[in-house]
């Protein structure tokens, strides 16, 4: 499958030189996704697949901590996917939809004032989109440009970026707590968790913390 696109249908190529290295890997599940359910066409819904599958990204962060689970996204769209059959083509190549989601990745990088397009650009195009199944069921799934966005900018401002050669540092999931204190006087918690913490982790501290701070025992 070649990703070659133009918009005025020459021979031009996206300069995906400037794809961080787990954009690229994105691309590469998204082909292997509508490969393994033997579609013949790479639709918003393979990008979205190949962008929860890239576990070590940006994009896959943001969507964990957002409560979004994979297992969710995978259902809804199976569940689209059924009631919507696409027409067969003869050779697997992108959809319109998913070459739109590439240019809005582009602008989405230009907005960030990033020279590099990493997967929280993806995820910002693929809701963009809007019309698409990847859209339809991030809508489904409440989760909103905003969310997205302000997750985005939190993990920019803790250092966490993709970088074109992939050295760069790796993805730091984040719980927001809004609490309140035996007294009950508001506080507001950040925890940055490592990457390599599986979800019970992350809820187990994130309960000691939360006990702690409102007087209980643990």
């Amino acid at each position: 499958m070649s990703w070659r696109y133009s918009s005025q249908g020459g021979p031009d190529l996206y300069p995906f030189e400037r794809f961080s290295e787990s954009a690229k890997g994105v691309l590469t599940l998204a082909q292997d996704e509508a490969q393994r359910r033997r579609d013949s066409y790479i639709g918003t819904e393979h990008l979205l697949l190949g962008l929860i599958r890239q576990g070590d990204a940006v994009g896959a962060a943001v969507l964990k901590n957002l409560g979004i689970e994979r297992a969710r996204i995978r259902a809804a769209i199976d569940r689209m996917m059924q009631a919507n059959p696409r027409e067969v083509t003869q050779q697997i190549i992108p959809t319109s939809r998913v070459k739109h989601v590439i240019e809005l990745a582009f602008e989405e990088a230009r907005r960030d004032n990033s020279n590099v397009v990493g997967t929280g650009h993806l995820l910002v195009a693929l809701i963009l989109e809007n019309d698409g199944i990847a859209a339809q069921v991030l809508r489904e799934l409440t989760l909103t440009i905003d969310s997205v966005r302000a997750e985005l900018a939190q993990l920019k401002d803790a250092g966490v970026m993709e970088t074109v050669g992939g050295l760069g540092r790796p993805p730091i999931l984040l719980r927001h707590l809004d609490l309140a204190d035996e007294r009950g006087k508001t506080i507001a918690i950040d925890i940055l968790f490592p990457p390599d913490y599986s979800e019970q982790q992350c809820t187990e501290v994130a309960s000691r913390i939360e006990n702690a701070v409102q007087g209980r025992q643990s």
